[in-house]
């Protein structure tokens, strides 16, 4: 059943991730058209669950205005990460050893239980992320180094205080968590996106296909950061975040074909069975 709830999780951060991507590939030029999109699709998941936001307690607020600031964080650094290297793949490769600190973090500071079987696994799953992203390319400098891990450690605090919020007593607020962190991360966005105006012009129009898929993007978002926060405060993150990548990892070989019509090649082959194989030995 665990399986089966982050498997939903990880579809709808899958699509999300495709939507953005064909989004952007279509319309994004600069930086003030991403922060531009960014303000409108973090707002969509604020406003559906805005009622929750006027009952819950000050600790939650705090909570997730502080999650919030480590998210627009990472999506900061990890854009200007790209501006220096355009390798996508290679620079989620770097991202995605937040997983290392977060298992580290469950261990150590959650005392969260760890075999050795299970640390077989975790160590499968990011295997499986660096064969599928690939080795950074030569164009690869120390900037594009140095945004790439600031947007990792903010990627995994970011995971480290929800992981907090819902150890806490007040993790049955988790709606109004998941409304105030959106509104706040929109906030942000808008003040990026005006300090961005003095320099920069967006792009694209505002009409009905940018509006679908801002619909979609905060729909996807919405739905994955409530399924996020609802499971993650059951399970332990020692099991958690490594299903989690492993899954990711195999979903994004998947879309890749079938979406963005990628050659099926032997690492994404050998990256998804070494994906498929750290679910199963994370598993006991």
């Amino acid at each position: 059943m665990d399986y089966i709830v982050i498997l939903i999780m990880c579809i709808f951060a899958s699509a999300k991730l495709c939507f953005r991507n064909i989004f952007d590939k279509k319309n994004s030029k600069n930086s003030i058209d991403i922060w531009y999109f960014n303000v409108f699709a973090f707002m969509m998941p604020a406003l559906v669950l805005l009622p929750k936001v006027f009952v819950m307690r000050p600790i939650v607020l705090a909570y997730a205005a502080i999650a919030a600031l480590l998210m627009v964080l990472c999506y900061y650094f990890y854009t200007k990460a790209l501006s220096f290297n355009s390798d996508a793949p290679a620079t989620a490769v770097v991202v995605n050893f937040a997983l290392v600190i977060n298992v580290v973090t469950s261990f150590f500071f959650f005392h969260e239980p760890i075999s050795n079987i299970r640390l077989v696994g975790i160590a499968l799953a990011v295997v499986a992320f660096i064969i599928c992203g690939g080795i950074p390319k030569k164009s690869a400098n120390k900037k594009w180094l140095a945004f790439s891990i600031l947007a990792m450690l903010t990627y995994s605090a970011t995971a480290i205080v929800q992981k907090l919020f819902g150890a806490s007593p007040y993790s049955e607020e988790n709606f109004a968590f998941v409304s105030f962190l959106y509104a706040v991360a929109s906030a942000i966005s808008a003040v990026i996106y005006f300090f961005l105006r003095r320099k920069e012009k967006v792009s694209y129009k505002m009409d009905l296909s940018a509006l679908s898929f801002i619909l979609g993007v905060g729909l996807c978002l919405g739905v994955f950061q409530a399924i996020y926060m609802f499971i993650m405060s059951r399970l332990d993150g020692t099991f958690f975040f490594p299903v989690q990548t492993a899954t990711t990892t195999i979903l994004s070989v998947i879309a890749g074909i079938l979406i963005f019509k990628e050659k099926f090649s032997k690492r994404q082959l050998l990256g998804a069975v070494l994906s498929f194989v750290s679910l199963i030995l994370v598993s006991y």
